[in-house]
């Protein structure tokens, strides 16, 4: 097989399991052998013919992530139908419970191919009664947090119309002193029910536990005055402005303001950037570029038919794992200290610098490696969906300036996806998690 590359021998294994089990099983139909399983009317052969179909996706799978140091055990939330994961196993169970009710009744029926009428009736009212009960749970969770939502905190509901007023300091210590100040004084108020109706289409929001609501409510009002908004060939409204620092306070939601202390302008750009064709934002310390286009896509879900996502169309909304603006601010943390974006956003006498150092220089490798297989993994169904949740890391996105990316990627994934970054990620996301002060692995 000298002759073959990587890929192919790849392939080859991928689909030798497969080969061999039809090999072998039509040997046995051949040659009439087919033992059963004692008390049963099953023949092995077939049962072993059937286990040869999932072999080699789980071998491929495993190949694929074997640089993973995933995590051996981590806490189980409580059940909420609202979460996409426990929404499946509720979906897996009713399927497995109506399956199991037919296979009953089949091997109890007196007559081949003939289902008794109770079994009938029993298996109807499972299904149609099952997947109803399901969808009236999700609607009554989904109702309850919204009104959770929309209810909770104690502080004086903010009615006024967004004001500006700019820090005129050109200290960074002055500006991330009165920053600091400003978050103190609003510390009675919290956003009124209007615009927490507004935030709530972002769905982070919704997700958040309660007893945060309020610390994000304050910091927004204090954004929103300090920082100046500005826009290309859009007008930017008032709700813009929320949606936006919304997201960028997320980051900040139990750390200091300050961290901002060198932000000035917030640019929103209709539909591209000029003269930067495909960027859909930049940022630097003291200001930010988004395209407005893509930041709707993190308040608008959308779904991609089969043939757009064969050309790449990703879907978009919560827990896509992408977040141009989380992005883009991160970036403004990780250069806050040094004025450098190098995935280590603490300075360098800080007593953590040595761990995101390693984070960035060992763990990188681990990443690209794992990206790699992949990349050539034999079955495109991990490429789809079950590749690692820091999978693109910048690494098939900013070639020459992936190191850089890492913070601002993992970022992305650490609050979009951090249920399944813990589980893939451990030491990444605990290090996130003691950064941000946050733990939204809870949250989803």
């Amino acid at each position: 097989m000298s002759f073959l590359n990587n890929k192919w021998k790849k392939r080859l294994l991928f689909w030798l399991p497969w080969l061999l089990g039809s090999l072998v099983f039509n040997l046995c139909l051949a040659y009439e052998f087919m033992p059963l399983i004692p008390g049963t009317e099953i023949p092995i052969p077939v049962v072993l013919f059937l286990l040869c179909f999932p072999l080699p996706f789980y071998l491929d799978y495993r190949r694929a992530t074997k640089e993973l140091r995933k995590a051996k055990s981590f806490p189980m939330g409580k059940f909420d139908l609202s979460k996409k994961r426990h929404f499946t196993l509720a979906i897996i169970a009713w399927v497995l419970i109506n399956l199991g009710i037919l296979v009953y009744g089949g091997i109890t029926s007196p007559k081949p191919e003939y289902l008794e009428p109770e079994i009938l009736i029993l298996t109807c009212t499972t299904f149609f009664g099952g997947f109803l009960l399901i969808l009236v749970l999700l609607e009554l969770t989904r109702r309850k947090k919204v009104k959770r939502a929309l209810g909770v905190g104690n502080g004086r509901p903010w009615t006024d119309p967004f004001a500006t007023s700019l820090i005129e300091e050109n200290s960074a210590h002055q500006r991330g002193r009165i920053l600091n100040d400003r978050l103190s004084q609003k510390a009675d108020w919290q956003l009124d029910r209007s615009h927490r109706e507004e935030l709530l289409k972002l769905g982070l929001y919704l997700n958040l536990p309660n007893d945060l609501r309020q610390p994000l409510d304050q910091r927004i009002l204090v954004f929103v005055e300090s920082f100046e908004f500005t826009g290309v060939d859009l007008e930017v409204t008032d709700e813009m402005k929320m949606l936006v620092a919304a997201q960028a306070c997320l980051l900040i939601l139990n750390r200091q303001m300050s961290d901002y202390r060198h932000l000035r302008k917030i640019k929103l750009y209709k539909n591209r950037i000029k003269d930067r064709p495909g960027v859909r934002g930049t940022a630097w310390r003291n200001e930010v570029h988004l395209v407005w286009k893509y930041v709707q896509e993190e308040v608008n879900v959308t779904s991609p038919t089969r043939l757009e996502r064969r050309r790449g169309v990703r879907s978009t909304g919560l827990e896509d794992g992408r977040n141009l603006t989380l992005h883009e601010f991160a970036h403004v943390i990780d250069s806050a200290e040094d004025g450098i974006a190098q995935s280590i956003p603490v300075s360098e006498d800080s007593k953590d610098y040595e761990q995101w150092k390693a984070m960035r220089d060992e763990v990188y490798d681990r990443l690209e490696k794992v990206y790699e297989n992949y990349s050539d993994a034999a079955s495109s169904l991990w490429i789809n969906h079950l590749r690692p949740e820091i999978r693109s890391y910048a690494l098939h996105e900013y070639e020459g300036w992936r190191r850089a990316e890492m913070l601002t990627c993992a970022t992305e994934a650490f609050f979009e996806r951090g249920h399944y970054l813990r589980r893939q990620w451990p030491e990444v996301y605990a290090l996130l998690k003691k950064f941000y002060r946050l733990d939204p692995a809870c949250w989803h």
